[in-house]
Protein backbone atom coordinates (compact mmCIF):
# COMPACT_ATOMS: atom_id res chain seq x y z
CA UNK A 1 0.00 0.00 0.00
CA UNK A 2 2.89 2.37 0.74
CA UNK A 3 4.40 1.77 -2.72
CA UNK A 4 1.10 2.78 -4.31
CA UNK A 5 1.05 5.93 -2.19
CA UNK A 6 4.51 6.98 -3.33
CA UNK A 7 3.79 6.03 -6.93
CA UNK A 8 0.77 8.35 -6.92
CA UNK A 9 2.82 11.16 -5.35
CA UNK A 10 5.54 10.79 -7.98
CA UNK A 11 2.94 10.79 -10.75
CA UNK A 12 1.43 14.01 -9.38
CA UNK A 13 4.85 15.64 -9.34
CA UNK A 14 5.54 14.71 -12.94
CA UNK A 15 2.14 15.98 -14.08
CA UNK A 16 2.33 19.15 -11.97
CA UNK A 17 2.42 22.47 -13.81
CA UNK A 18 5.75 23.25 -12.12
CA UNK A 19 8.12 23.64 -15.07
CA UNK A 20 11.10 24.30 -12.87
CA UNK A 21 13.22 21.17 -13.27
CA UNK A 22 15.23 21.93 -10.16
CA UNK A 23 12.10 22.19 -7.96
CA UNK A 24 10.78 19.00 -9.50
CA UNK A 25 14.04 17.17 -8.74
CA UNK A 26 14.00 18.38 -5.12
CA UNK A 27 10.46 17.12 -4.56
CA UNK A 28 11.21 13.82 -6.27
CA UNK A 29 14.38 13.30 -4.20
CA UNK A 30 12.47 14.12 -1.00
CA UNK A 31 9.89 11.40 -1.76
CA UNK A 32 12.56 8.84 -2.60
CA UNK A 33 14.66 9.66 0.48
CA UNK A 34 11.95 8.51 2.90
CA UNK A 35 13.27 5.33 4.45
CA UNK A 36 11.31 2.24 5.44
CA UNK A 37 11.79 3.11 9.11
CA UNK A 38 10.02 6.44 8.62
CA UNK A 39 7.18 4.69 6.84
CA UNK A 40 6.77 2.20 9.71
CA UNK A 41 6.64 4.99 12.31
CA UNK A 42 3.55 6.42 10.65
CA UNK A 43 1.51 3.38 11.75
CA UNK A 44 -0.68 3.97 14.78
CA UNK A 45 -0.51 1.35 17.53
CA UNK A 46 -3.69 -0.59 18.35
CA UNK A 47 -5.96 -3.35 17.21
CA UNK A 48 -7.98 -3.55 14.03
CA UNK A 49 -11.74 -3.89 14.08
CA UNK A 50 -11.53 -7.50 12.86
CA UNK A 51 -9.19 -8.43 15.72
CA UNK A 52 -11.52 -6.84 18.25
CA UNK A 53 -14.56 -8.69 16.83
CA UNK A 54 -12.69 -12.01 17.01
CA UNK A 55 -11.72 -11.41 20.65
CA UNK A 56 -15.28 -10.43 21.64
CA UNK A 57 -16.67 -13.51 19.87
CA UNK A 58 -14.24 -15.85 21.64
CA UNK A 59 -15.06 -14.26 25.01
CA UNK A 60 -18.78 -14.71 24.33
CA UNK A 61 -18.33 -18.39 23.53
CA UNK A 62 -16.27 -18.96 26.68
CA UNK A 63 -18.84 -17.14 28.81
CA UNK A 64 -21.72 -19.22 27.45
CA UNK A 65 -19.85 -22.47 28.16
CA UNK A 66 -19.06 -21.31 31.71
CA UNK A 67 -22.71 -20.38 32.38
CA UNK A 68 -23.95 -23.79 31.24
CA UNK A 69 -21.38 -25.60 33.40
CA UNK A 70 -22.17 -23.41 36.41
CA UNK A 71 -25.87 -24.27 36.11
CA UNK A 72 -25.08 -27.99 36.25
CA UNK A 73 -22.79 -27.53 39.25
CA UNK A 74 -25.45 -25.58 41.11
CA UNK A 75 -28.10 -28.23 40.38
CA UNK A 76 -25.81 -31.05 41.58
CA UNK A 77 -24.96 -29.12 44.74
CA UNK A 78 -28.64 -28.68 45.61
CA UNK A 79 -29.27 -32.41 45.12
CA UNK A 80 -26.34 -33.25 47.36
CA UNK A 81 -27.65 -30.88 50.05
CA UNK A 82 -30.98 -32.71 49.96
CA UNK A 83 -29.29 -36.12 50.24
CA UNK A 84 -27.25 -34.89 53.22
CA UNK A 85 -30.31 -33.42 54.95
CA UNK A 86 -32.24 -36.65 54.39
CA UNK A 87 -29.34 -38.64 55.84
CA UNK A 88 -29.31 -36.39 58.93
CA UNK A 89 -33.07 -36.83 59.34
CA UNK A 90 -32.73 -40.61 59.07
CA UNK A 91 -29.90 -40.61 61.66
CA UNK A 92 -32.04 -38.53 64.04
CA UNK A 93 -34.98 -40.92 63.51
CA UNK A 94 -32.79 -43.95 64.27
CA UNK A 95 -31.54 -42.30 67.48
CA UNK A 96 -35.10 -41.39 68.49
CA UNK A 97 -36.33 -44.97 67.92
CA UNK A 98 -33.38 -46.36 69.87
CA UNK A 99 -34.46 -44.17 72.80
CA UNK A 100 -37.94 -45.72 72.76
CA UNK A 101 -40.03 -43.35 70.62
CA UNK A 102 -42.47 -45.42 68.52
CA UNK A 103 -41.95 -45.34 64.76
CA UNK A 104 -45.52 -44.06 64.28
CA UNK A 105 -44.55 -40.82 66.10
CA UNK A 106 -41.39 -40.20 64.09
CA UNK A 107 -41.91 -37.10 61.95
CA UNK A 108 -39.52 -34.30 61.07
CA UNK A 109 -41.53 -31.85 63.20
CA UNK A 110 -41.43 -34.20 66.23
CA UNK A 111 -37.67 -34.69 65.79
CA UNK A 112 -37.23 -30.90 65.92
CA UNK A 113 -39.48 -30.39 68.97
CA UNK A 114 -37.78 -33.23 70.89
CA UNK A 115 -34.31 -31.87 70.13
CA UNK A 116 -33.03 -34.52 67.71
CA UNK A 117 -32.76 -31.89 64.95
CA UNK A 118 -31.93 -28.18 65.34
CA UNK A 119 -34.32 -27.04 62.62
CA UNK A 120 -36.58 -28.45 59.94
CA UNK A 121 -34.66 -28.61 56.65
CA UNK A 122 -36.41 -27.71 53.39
CA UNK A 123 -35.70 -29.45 50.08
CA UNK A 124 -33.51 -27.38 47.75
CA UNK A 125 -33.52 -29.33 44.50
CA UNK A 126 -37.27 -29.83 44.08
CA UNK A 127 -40.46 -28.01 44.99
CA UNK A 128 -41.76 -29.85 48.01
CA UNK A 129 -43.11 -28.68 51.35
CA UNK A 130 -40.65 -30.74 53.37
CA UNK A 131 -39.15 -34.12 54.03
CA UNK A 132 -41.36 -37.08 54.99
CA UNK A 133 -40.14 -40.03 57.05
CA UNK A 134 -41.55 -43.48 56.32
CA UNK A 135 -40.76 -46.54 58.44
CA UNK A 136 -41.92 -50.11 58.35
CA UNK A 137 -43.64 -51.62 61.40
CA UNK A 138 -40.51 -52.92 63.08
CA UNK A 139 -38.65 -49.60 62.45
CA UNK A 140 -35.66 -51.20 60.80
CA UNK A 141 -36.13 -49.70 57.36
CA UNK A 142 -36.33 -45.91 57.22
CA UNK A 143 -37.06 -44.00 54.04
CA UNK A 144 -36.90 -40.21 53.74
CA UNK A 145 -38.73 -38.61 50.82
CA UNK A 146 -38.97 -35.10 49.42
CA UNK A 147 -42.13 -35.00 47.36
CA UNK A 148 -42.08 -38.22 45.36
CA UNK A 149 -38.29 -38.51 45.32
CA UNK A 150 -36.55 -40.91 47.68
CA UNK A 151 -33.65 -39.08 49.28
CA UNK A 152 -32.62 -41.67 51.88
CA UNK A 153 -31.33 -44.23 51.30
CA UNK A 154 -29.66 -42.51 48.38
CA UNK A 155 -30.49 -44.28 45.11
CA UNK A 156 -27.42 -45.91 43.65
CA UNK A 157 -26.30 -44.69 40.27
CA UNK A 158 -25.15 -47.31 37.83
CA UNK A 159 -21.71 -46.80 36.35
CA UNK A 160 -21.15 -48.21 32.88
CA UNK A 161 -17.67 -49.72 32.90
CA UNK A 162 -18.05 -51.54 29.62
CA UNK A 163 -15.54 -50.70 26.92
CA UNK A 164 -16.98 -49.93 23.50
CA UNK A 165 -14.87 -50.89 20.53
Amino acid sequence: MTNKKYYCSIRRLIKSPDKNQEGLNMKFNKILSISNEEIKTNKRPGFTLVEMIIVVTILGILASVAIVKYGKVESNAKKNIDYTNASNIASAAIIAMSEGIPSSQITVNNLVTKGYLNSEPKPQSIDAEGFVIETNDDGKNITVKAGENIMYPKPETKIDNSVKE
